[in-house]
């Protein structure tokens, strides 16, 4: 049985984008909460996270002085996709050319071939991020959280419609996810290595062999079917799994995995460090943690900090390396080490364009990161001087938060929300500004 699918929850069938049908979901999430009642402990769990990673595929989140959502490294090409936009760097990130102007929440590369999300458009580059072109899409943009290539096919992970497969670069658009169950529809990372396609989910680790046609959960002693996976990364016969619990690590191909977090320290709020991204270069492991990064030169048994010169917070949201040249996506902006993360410095003053963009009209992005714990950041965009009313309200319409009530003047700002006094679930953040209304999910796991 499918749960929480955007048809069943918020009216909506595939490939239709109904604003107003989303401003009602704290209703429709409540009917469903209703219907099936055993599901309440669980709906919480199927909220957007896209933070995927893969040794030359990743995902990450930035902006040129703030968030930095996905990093992509090809070669000496390096991709960025931040909250202000995409970035684009020809020379491993010494300078940069700004791509576009939105919110760029996944990116994946294969050879010449770059496919990237935003909240409004799949973008498609066949030159190497030279040119591009939108590709239509049979399901509502806003919900991809992930993206990968195998040869021409592009795969799109989305929020609650499982994985969707394009053949001839964008030609036509197939649901793949025969085998894929309740929330394991809420794809949180896509992996291609070789012919093979592991899928990150809400409810486990899921593996096709077959272009995406069928799906099998990776089980077995170490891993569980049921929890949440952040990213994989595979090198070989080793498979690195990132969760909200620490790393997992099978070096036979996935039939045996061991926790292997070893050096690896707790984060500031005193939890085992979440492991968001993982990144392989010649006999160098790098994983991208809410502690920072951390080297393992054994192929992941023993790990170290490696996050001399990175920022405060040390949420690291992806990693991805050229050779010696590592590059990690962080609350502030791009970071870089030449010396396999020896010590590291700040990218911002390569980026073109550091300016700030001013919106065309009202906008509300998604948060990030998302899910959270304890806190994140919520985005929106005013094109001229508003009253502006942001609020946070659980499933049952009832306010936990007003992050902001008075006019605000044009651009672009940030609200911190901070769940450390709620309990895990399902959360919806609105904004009224003038007679704009837009509404969008976030996701608390404590």
């Amino acid at each position: 049985m499918r749960i929480y699918r955007r048809s069943t929850l918020c009216g909506v069938s595939r490939g239709l984008q109904k604003q107003a049908a989303i401003d009602n979901c704290p209703e429709m999430v409540n009917n469903v909460i209703k219907r099936f009642p055993s599901l309440s402990c669980r709906i919480a769990i199927v909220v957007l996270s896209a933070i995927a990673v893969q040794a030359k595929c990743e995902q990450l989140n930035i902006a040129p002085t703030g968030k930095t959502a996905a990093v992509v490294a090809n070669n000496s090409t390096v991709f960025a996709g931040t909250n202000t936009g995409a970035y684009r760097s020809t020379d491993n990130g010494t300078s940069w050319e700004q791509i576009n102007s939105r919110f760029t929440w996944c990116i994946a590369v294969r050879g010449s071939d770059v496919v990237a999300s935003t909240p409004t458009d799949v973008m498609l580059s066949t030159d190497n991020g030279v040119t591009w072109k939108a590709i239509a899409s049979p399901f509502p943009v806003y919900t991809v959280t992930a993206l990968a290539l195998i040869d021409t096919n592009i795969f799109a992970g989305t929020l609650q419609d499982g994985v969707f497969r394009s053949t001839y670069h964008g030609t036509s658009w197939t649901p793949v996810d025969s085998g894929l169950v309740d929330f394991q529809y809420l794809i949180v990372a896509l992996t291609a290595s070789g012919t093979k396609l592991f899928a990150c989910t809400a409810s486990g680790l899921c593996l096709s062999t077959d272009m995406g046609n069928s799906w099998s959960t990776l089980a077995g002693t170490g891993i569980s079917p049921s929890q949440l996976v952040n990213c994989v990364t595979v090198n070989g016969s080793t498979i690195f799994v990132g969760t909200h619990g620490g790393m997992l690590r099978s070096t036979d191909s996935g039939t045996s995995w061991q926790d292997d977090n070893y050096g690896i320290t707790n984060d500031p709020s005193g939890n085992r460090a979440s492991i968001i991204s993982v990144a392989v270069s010649h006999s160098y492991t790098f994983a991208g943690t809410s502690d920072g990064v951390f080297l393992s030169t054994d192929n992941g048994g023993i790990w170290t900090a490696a996050s001399v010169g990175l920022p405060d917070p040390r949420d690291v949201w992806s990693v991805a390396a050229n050779d010696s040249t590592v590059f990690a996506g962080t609350e502030n902006g791009v970071y870089v080490s030449t010396n396999n993360g020896t010590s590291w410095r700040s990218t911002i003053t390569g980026i073109a364009g550091e300016r700030e963009i001013s919106p065309v009209g009202f906008g509300l992005e998604q948060n990030y990161p998302n899910p959270f714990n304890p806190s994140t950041t919520i985005r929106y965009g005013l094109p001229h001087k508003s009253a502006v009313q942001l609020s946070v309200c659980n499933t049952l319409g009832q306010q936990v938060a007003l992050l902001q009530n008075g006019e605000q003047e044009a651009g672009y700002h940030e609200a911190k929300f901070k769940g450390s006094h709620l309990g895990s679930g399902v959360y919806f953040y609105r904004i009224q500004a003038g007679s704009f209304v837009q509404t969008r999910k976030l996701l608390l796991l404590r």
